[in-house]
């Protein structure tokens, strides 16, 4: 019996499709081990500052200087302010918050923007020593908090020495803040 021309076709195509099938099989398993390797990456960002130490962070890990620099920044959203600024500076400050705890700081900011808002006061922290504790994601400051009040044309200070303490937790490589504590020295 002869091959005709149909089953001679059709026995090529039998073979053409088995010789994909290989490459198409490795492919795929190619694809499944690298969508996991991507899920397992371990990413770490570093930010090289023109002065200073080198800043990283992880997904749920940072550099001493890193929680440094935040903690200088967030003490001044928090801790500097008068009434024209306090508003903007309260919305920064809530976009750090962990969203566990937005509400206590949201309301614990608005009621001093009205205490400031009824007093006319403005507030200016002057930090003498800082220290950061990156394992516990702690950032602690001692130094002066100065309150000016209004007395005619010029202003009545009243300093204070104060340490406050903040605590944060990193999230998906962003610290979101969690608790502040006041002390006074």
């Amino acid at each position: 019996m002869e091959n005709t021309p149909i089953q001679q076709k059709l026995k090529r195509l039998v073979l053409q499709r088995n010789a994909l099938l290989v490459p198409l099989i490795a492919l795929s398993l190619a694809t499944i081990f690298l969508t996991y390797a991507i899920q397992a990456k371990k990413e770490r960002i570093v930010v090289l500052p023109t002065k200073g130490e080198t800043l990283w962070l992880e997904k749920t890990n940072c550099s001493k200087s890193y929680l440094e620099t935040f903690g200088l920044y967030m003490t001044s959203l928090l801790f500097t302010k008068d009434l024209s600024s306090a508003p903007l500076k309260m919305e920064e400050a809530l976009s750090y918050a962990h969203p566990s705890k937005k509400r206590a700081l949201q309301q614990m900011l608005e009621e001093e923007f009205l205490q400031m808002k009824q007093d006319q006061t403005s507030f200016s922290f002057e930090t003498k020593k800082y220290f950061a504790d990156a394992n516990c994601k702690t950032f602690s400051l001692e130094g002066t908090q100065k309150t000016y009040y209004p007395k005619g044309e010029s202003s009545e200070v009243k300093e204070k020495n104060l340490r406050y303490h903040l605590e944060f937790k990193m999230e998906e490589g962003q610290l979101k803040l969690q608790k502040i504590k006041k002390e006074d020295l």
